[in-house]
């Protein structure tokens, strides 16, 4: 089970340090992150160490994540592998540090829909063991929405072979 699951318009999670939430069965493909978004904001929080599905750390389908810590999570391929700290199919994502986490694809964050904000993205890698070709992103593996004034810095694959974007992979 997740940590959290913000799910209401005026709800405010603040000021909490959400850790150490594993899900350690195999094949757990609808367990995402530790913490899940729709609706709401969640901000000046740190996500950290948590090991899931897609999104590691956050699943973001709505709401707003703002001024948080999002660091040392992963996102394994018997997990869905996809964005180590943040798995985003919608919302925002604002003035966050997205550091040292790790996925299949999209290491700091995989992405779909929504806008990431003034964000920094750094020493964050893609692992892509397994699977097709069209993994990568170190820091960032996007499929869709916006990335507007981030840094991305210092991330990698640590894969060879039709993997792409140590930094930036982007799907049009």
């Amino acid at each position: 089970p997740q940590l959290l699951n913000l799910n209401h318009a005026d709800a405010v999670f603040d000021g909490f340090t959400c850790s150490n939430v594993y899900h350690s069965i195999a094949n757990h493909y609808v367990l995402h992150g530790a913490v899940i978004v729709n609706a709401g904001t969640m901000r000046n929080c740190r996500i950290a160490n948590n090991a899931n599905g897609g999104g590691g750390g956050v699943h973001l389908l709505g709401g707003l994540v703002h001024n948080c810590l999002i660091e040392t999570n992963a996102a394994d391929w018997a997990n869905n592998g996809v964005g180590g700290g943040v798995h985003m199919t919608g919302g925002t994502l604002s003035n966050c540090l997205v550091v040292a986490n790790w996925g299949d694809t999209g290491g700091g964050i995989y992405m779909t829909a929504g806008t990431v904000t003034h964000c920094t993205f750094s020493n964050n890698w893609a692992a892509a063991y397994y699977g097709p070709t069209t993994q990568g992103g170190g820091g960032v593996d996007m499929r869709g929405g916006r990335l507007l004034n981030c840094l991305v810095n210092r991330n990698r694959l640590t894969s060879v072979g039709g993997y792409q974007g140590g930094g930036v992979r982007l799907e049009t």
